[in-house]
């Protein structure tokens, strides 16, 4: 029977890390966007979408933190330990995300993401210390898995052709407002991936939505087999069967063969944890830790040996081929940016400039954990590297350490209470976020998937205190072995929408078994004294770091972004209400676009660090004056002055582009000589930003020949050529055959 002060103590950490895990959990079941405001024209897309901004993810960043300080403080509070190796590793990035926030809004948001999802991983791994909080947490977690399923089996049987019909009787109107131009390769590259149809739930993309189906594959695979040698009721496997199913169906609706490398290996990993506990009895716990470890080990070697050993043309496989070129110029961009990184936001242009010659792929991910943590942080990122590491090697560890016996009191009522009204409060909240934008045909399988979200978590957490807990620990070992081991050839664990589940499931299957551990490591032992010896003194300073954070947060990036986006609404509000006046009252449409363009200027100026909010007030300005005729020429060079502040704040390929863009038009319209080298030096500058890019060596060739430079131009055009043919890797990122035939024409003259 628990001690009043104990069964207290895990109530408080239920409810904590239930409200932790469900605001995570509610991050995988929303769209997110990374646009503050005008991700699309309004005035061609009107209907506001239920995307969740930055904005929204900062407040969600600083609910977590807010909750894990408190949970940290409360450890504190009633005397156990804080392991300060975790606390250490997951604070130690700190200052260079701190240093890349001040730089720009997209650094600051997706660094909040970053270090919200690390520590939830840290605080979890302590508050799982109890067998009920890791029961509830882990059940939350896999339980994810069902709107997921229920989702990406809407999205491929009945919304894949719905979207078909959508966009053939709309193209033109679709591919503008993604500012697409008709017959590109861009517009080519996005039909075929809007013709296949893949579940990717509320991701962008279906191989992040595998790696919620490679970890609930293993992990229910586990738990079914445990409760079928426990002999546990019929019902109960029934529902980890059907979880395990869906998990299965899903896997299969993603196609993603890394997946399916990943969940075999998961598998493997479990049949091993299984065979080492029963045949090593004496070093099983090493050789635990060693087995989580060298699945993840392996996944790495695999990329490795695709790049380095195998030929190009190896099978024909080409996914893995691109992983490696894009760790090569992973390295080439932490050579580049040893100290600070290239920033959280910063891997696309920094890879676009180290690419390989032959490497097709614009890419804002390493597709690999570990290589994008070192190339946006630099030599800071190692410290997270190893605190994944050593969670899945406390996880491999003790998945042959037998728990305590499940506390069956009280609490595990007040559990199992707290657990469904948090999940219930989740799914309400999230189904009020899209009713406003989607018919009731629509919201049916998302009411399904959170009813059965509510009712997987309650079963499992009812299974995970009834089974054995060496079972749960080998299945959650070899679920987060198999999840890293994708993380490895996937962006799961950088995506802003995923890295906080990832993580999460990591910090739990790293915590420990024993419901009292006051050792200062999470997982218990019986040398209290740990809890009060060296760095772990100091280890009372983490909760307060991750609240001075939070305030920071808030204060610095939340309330500006609240009133910079304030403002671009009503831009955006403008712009939606023309409607058909936009085509029948030229001069109405010209003055609300000016309009747009002068508020999100004082948006922008509400949040100096968001270059977004600059460059779409000139793309605003930009539309208002090529809507007179002539086009006025001052209104346009406002727009190439507004896009060029844009370029100060973030000088990338897209804003030097747009800039050039702009500077193109005007030169058109003026004729001046002085404007043509303008939009040549800025056509020149994008190329050197992207040395091996074909689109901007095409965009320079093409306006040196406007300008009448022809023999400048003919040499940028044997670059284009050259370029082309090293991208044979992929053709719908080669020149069309229009572009590549006026190309040799023009090389010829």
């Amino acid at each position: 029977m628990a001690r009043p002060a104990d069964s207290s103590r895990e109530t408080f950490n239920l409810v904590t890390a239930t409200f932790i895990v469900a605001m995570i959990v509610m991050r995988c079941l929303v769209v997110l966007s990374p646009h503050l405001a005008f991700g699309t024209d309004p005035l061609l897309d009107p209907t506001a979408g239920p995307d969740i901004t930055p904005l929204g993810m900062m407040l969600w960043d600083a609910a977590v933190l807010l909750a894990c300080a408190v949970a940290l403080l409360h450890e504190r509070r009633v005397g156990r330990s804080i392991d300060w190796r975790l606390m250490g590793l997951a604070l130690a990035p700190l200052p260079v995300l701190a240093w890349h926030a001040s730089q720009s809004f997209d650094d600051l948001w997706r660094g909040a993401g970053w270090f919200s999802a690390v520590i939830s991983a840290a605080t979890l791994a302590h508050l799982a210390r109890d067998r009920g909080v890791r029961a509830s947490a882990a059940a939350v977690l896999v339980a994810v898995i069902a709107p997921l399923v229920i989702r990406g089996a809407s999205q491929v049987f009945i919304e894949h052709a719905e979207t078909l019909r959508y966009y053939r009787e709309h193209r033109l109107d679709v591919l503008a407002a993604q500012g697409i131009e008709p017959g590109s390769n861009a517009a080519a590259i996005f039909e075929r991936r809007l013709m296949q149809p893949e579940a990717t739930g509320w991701f962008p993309l279906a191989n992040v939505f595998g790696s919620f189906m490679v970890a609930g594959v293993v992990v229910m695979l586990g738990l079914l087999v445990a409760a079928v040698r426990a002999r546990t009721p019929s019902g109960w496997w029934g529902v980890l069967a059907l979880g395990l199913a869906g998990a299965i169906v899903g896997l299969i609706l993603c196609g993603s063969k890394g997946a399916y490398a990943a969940a075999g290996l998961g598998v493997g990993v479990l049949g091993m944890l299984w065979l080492n506990a029963r045949i090593n009895v004496r070093r099983a716990g090493m050789t635990g830790g060693g087995l989580v470890m060298a699945a993840v080990i392996a996944a790495m070697l695999g990329v490795i040996v695709r790049g380095a050993v195998l030929p190009e043309g190896f099978a024909g496989e080409k996914s893995v081929l691109f992983r490696w070129h894009y760790a090569v110029a992973s390295a080439r961009i932490v050579a580049d940016h040893l100290l600070t990184g290239a920033g959280p936001d910063g891997y696309q242009p920094a890879y676009v400039l180290h690419r390989l010659p032959n490497a097709p792929e614009e890419v804002a991910s390493a597709h690999s954990v570990f290589l994008d943590w070192l190339a946006s942080l630099g030599v800071w990122g190692l410290a997270w590297i190893v605190l994944a590491m050593l969670l899945v090697w406390r996880a491999g560890v003790r998945s042959v350490t037998p728990d305590e016996p499940a506390d069956q009191s009280a609490s595990s009522v007040r559990g199992a209470l707290s657990l469904a009204m948090l999940t219930l409060a989740m799914a309400a909240a999230l189904i009020v976020q899209e009713m406003r934008v989607l018919d009731g045909a629509s919201l049916v399988p998302r009411i399904v998937g959170f009813a059965a979200l509510i009712a997987l978590a309650l079963v499992l957490r009812r299974v995970l205190l009834a089974l054995p807990g060496q079972a749960i620990a080998m299945s959650l070992a070899a679920g987060a072995a198999a999840l890293l081991a994708h993380g490895q050839i996937e962006l799961t664990f950088t995506q802003p929408g995923a890295a906080g589940w990832a993580l999460a499931l990591l910090g739990v299957a790293g915590a420990g078994g024993g419901g009292n551990a006051r050792d200062g490591r999470p997982g218990g032992g019986d040398d209290a004294a740990r809890a009060t010896r060296g760095p772990s003194r100091i280890a009372w300073l983490a909760p307060g770091v991750v609240a001075a954070y939070t305030v920071l947060l808030i204060t610095g990036g939340a309330v500006p972004a609240w009133r910079a986006k304030s403002v671009a609404d009503e831009a955006a509000r403008g712009l939606a209400s023309l409607g058909s006046a936009a085509r029948t009252d030229p001069a109405r449409h010209r003055e609300t676009r000016k309009r747009a363009s002068d508020l999100l200027l004082e948006a922008h100026e509400r949040l100096p660090g968001d270059w977004r909010l600059l460059l779409a007030a000139a793309e605003q300005r930009m539309i208002a004056g090529q809507l007179t005729q002539p086009a006025n020429a001052e209104d346009m060079m406002q727009a190439l002055s507004l896009a060029e502040r844009a370029m100060a704040i973030r000088r990338i390929p897209r804003t030097v582009a747009a800039a050039a863009g702009m500077a193109e038009s005007i030169a058109r319209v003026t004729g001046h000589a002085a404007d043509w080298d303008h939009a040549i030096a800025l056509r020149r500058e994008a190329a050197g930003l992207d040395p091996h890019g074909l689109t901007p060596r095409l965009a320079l060739a093409d306006v040196l020949w406007e300008s009448g430079r022809h023999d400048e131009a003919r040499e940028q055009y044997r670059r284009v050529l050259a370029i082309d043919e090293a991208w044979r890797l992929d053709e719908l990122k080669r020149l069309s055959e229009s572009d590549r035939t006026r190309v040799h024409e023009r090389t010829m003259k």
